[in-house]
Formats: structure tokens, sequence, C-alpha cells
């Protein structure tokens, strides 16, 4: 863990630990108390070129409090200051996920979850990493204010690579998941995933139900990611790293689902999703760039993957592919979301007739 260096200050001169209290002095419950305190952060950064950083790193309550409201990009962001703002957006992102994962089991086990996950070199997709990333967005935000809970993890999605099915299976048999059946494997994925089976945990009346489910991919887990018929659930969770094929939409309500045929979503009666499918990317506003839905991609050395380190417990390596991490590392993916880009300000726009 890096050394924080300690806060100071001129005498006579208001300490930056009152400045950053008093910013933080009321409840930050909506968007219009968010922004000032923002601002603030931003402003502190940036004042006589990171002159007084060093004293900003040294308030880690403070930081985590206020980076408590702040968004994805900010995290990111501070990570890329320093040493020490890295540190602090890594424990800010640990404070985030414990949370999410509390509904499935007790927050104690956080830790040993994750060591069972690097076992057996899985990860976290669906909801879970949806809802981390669009943390404190300002969709999220509005949502909150005006009361709409629908924007939460309905169950916790694990992918695990060919062989390691039984191993995660008997790790949560401990903890509650007892009874685990075979589920039908959606389309979209029949090519990458091997077995699908799910388990719920008995709960305390008037508690909803915790649901579990493991995907057992033909080889490794980020070709799963890379098979979702959609771009709100090509994010992965590892117990090392962050990773988003899609980031400039993370903080979007909408997504897009791809023009394959046969594979586009089809919505469950009984679940109110925590995003708007669209069926093409016509309304992005901007050139696609890297993260073109017509653009013939590959896992390793892709310009438009996001990834962020948030845990250096466990090793992170890849042995064939040392520059690259262990996911990343370990096949050469190559993919294509879509068939065609409707993206009119882009380059690799394809027009297509499109069925409403």
């Amino acid at each position: 863990m890096p050394r924080v260096p300690a806060p100071t200050h001129r005498r006579g001169e208001l300490t930056l630990r009152q400045k950053m209290l008093k910013a933080k002095s009321s409840p930050l419950n909506s968007i219009d108390q968010l922004l000032p305190s923002y601002l603030f952060l931003i402003t502190v950064f940036t004042d006589f070129n990171f002159r007084r950083s060093e004293e900003v790193f040294g308030l880690m309550d403070v930081m985590l409090e206020i980076l408590g409201y702040c968004d994805w990009y900010t995290l990111v962001s501070l990570s890329r200051a320093s040493v020490h703002g890295r540190f602090i957006a890594q424990t800010a992102i640990r404070r985030r996920l414990r949370p999410l994962l509390e509904p499935f089991f007790p927050t104690e086990h956080f830790d040993p979850f994750m060591l069972m996950l690097d076992s057996v070199g899985g990860g976290i997709i669906g909801s879970v990493p949806r809802l981390l990333l669009a943390q404190n967005a300002v969709f999220y935000m509005c949502m909150v204010k005006r009361g709409d809970t629908s924007f939460h993890a309905y169950d916790l999605n694990i992918v695990v690579p060919y062989g390691q099915m039984e191993k995660c299976r008997s790790w949560l048999k401990q903890k509650g998941y007892g009874v685990w059946v075979g589920v039908d494997i959606a389309l979209p994925y029949l090519s990458t995933v091997s077995s699908f089976s799910a388990s719920i945990r008995s709960t305390v009346a008037g508690d909803a139900p915790a649901r579990i489910t493991i995907s057992e991919s033909n080889e490794g887990i980020f070709q799963v990611v890379l098979s979702s018929p959609i771009t709100a659930q090509t994010n992965l969770i590892t117990p090392t790293r962050i990773y988003s094929v899609y980031p400039n939409m993370v903080h979007q309500y909408s997504c897009v689902q791809t023009d394959r045929r046969g594979l586009q979503v089809t919505k469950r009666e009984d679940w109110v999703p925590c995003y708007l499918v669209q069926k093409h990317n016509m309304y992005w506003g901007k050139a696609c760039g890297p993260y073109c839905p017509g653009l013939r991609r590959r896992s390793y050395g892709d310009k438009g993957i996001a990834t962020f380190r948030w845990n250096t417990r466990f090793d992170d390596r890849s042995p064939p592919l040392p520059m690259a991490d262990r996911v990343l590392g370990e096949n050469l993916l190559l993919w294509q979301f879509s068939q065609r880009c409707h993206n009119l300000k882009c380059p690799n726009y394809s027009p297509s007739v499109l069925r409403s």
C-alpha cells in the first residue's frame, strides 16, 4: 500500500481538510448538490499544477466520501493523477463493489469469494458490472431521484473456464446454494458456453431470493463476454480487473443490440431491464471510433477495450503474452459485434433497410 503524504498548509490559511469538510457538510442526495462538490474536487486537482495535490491525497476519508458521489470516469481520471490517486480510486471501487454482492452472500465472504474466483480463473458478468460502471451517472442519479428501483442486480452471473464449474459450485454450496439445476443455454452463447447452471438460496421471510448462475466456457471466459447480443452486457469483473468492451456507453441508459439474425434480445415478462435496448447505433451522434459495432476487433491490442486494475492482491500476468493481463492474454479472439454500422457519422457506415 503506498504511503499517503500528510497534508500541509501555510499559517493563517484555511486548511484543505477544512475546505473539503465544508464542501461536504450537507448530505449529497441530489444532482444539484453533486455538481458543486464535483467541481470543487476537480479544481483542487488542477490548482497550481498539482502542487497541492499531496494535501488532497492525504485526506483519505474525505476523498472517499466525495468520490462516493462521483461517476466512473472521475474515478479513472483520479487514478491517473499519481500512485496515491490510483490507490484511492482502487479503494473507492472496492467500497462500491462490496454492497453489490451483499444480496448474494454476507460482506465477510467478499474476500474469500474473490480468492475462489481467482483460483478458478473466473469473473462476474451481467448486471453487477453494469451497475458498478453506471453508478452516479446522470441517468442513474435521475432514476434514484424519482424513486425508480428497477436498476439493480436480479442475479449474480459468474463465468468460469472449462473444467472449473464444479469447484465454483462446491464453494457456493457452503454459502447456502445447495441445489443446482441445469438451464438451457441461450442461443447467442451456444458456441461459447458448454454448460449453464443456476441455484437459488433460501432466504429469510420477506427477503428477495438470491439467485446465482454459472456459465462454463468452452475455453476462456472473455469469449463469453463477447458473445453478448447487447453492449450493456459486454463488461466483466475479475478479482484483479474491470473490463468494458464499450466504455463509451457505460453512462447511458440505452444500449445497442446486434443485428445478426436470430440473436436479438427477447424481453422476459417478469423482468424490468436496467437499460433500453436500441436496434442500431444510428443516434450515437459522433463517429464510432474503435467502438464501431461493424468493425472487426481483436481482444489483444484492441484500442476500444477499457481495463482497470482495481485489485493488486493477485497476480495478473499472462505467460504467453507478458505485456497482457491474464484474461486478454489467454486467447487471441477476433469478433465483430454487428454486420453493419448505422451511424451516419462513422466511416464504416453501411446503409441497410432497418426493420421497426
